[in-house]
């Protein structure tokens, strides 16, 4: 089993694409946004610019991993500190796309195709 200090702000979730980077932002009533409808809660996903920095950070991030592709779990704290909680090496993408718009896929297949 395994804990971790409950973090109060706003989640965000940031894939990186070789290089491109796409964020959304969820709001939402419950510890947990992937489970929240299952029980009446509420999230909802929005297209949100990261601040550059934070978008750097990102590109580094999974650079560093050697991942051309990464899911990276962030919290926006409500005291101002962003806490990341985990890097996917390979995430799921689709659930962000259809909820924002975002380019997500066919940024994967630009990727896949360049030489």
């Amino acid at each position: 089993m395994q804990f971790q200090r409950y973090v109060k702000g706003t989640n965000v979730r940031v894939h990186t694409v070789s290089g491109d980077v796409f964020a959304t932002r969820i709001d939402t009533d419950r510890v947990d946004y992937r489970y929240a409808h299952r029980d009446g809660g509420r999230a909802d996903l929005s297209p949100w610019q990261l601040p550059d920095e934070l978008a750097e950070r990102c590109v580094q991030l999974a650079g560093r991993l050697g991942l051309s592709l990464a899911g990276i779990d962030l919290m926006l704290a409500d005291d101002g500190e962003v806490y990341c909680f985990e890097v996917n090496p390979s995430p799921a993408y689709s659930y962000y796309e259809s909820c924002t718009g975002q380019p997500i896929a066919r940024a994967i297949a630009l990727a896949l195709a360049r030489p």
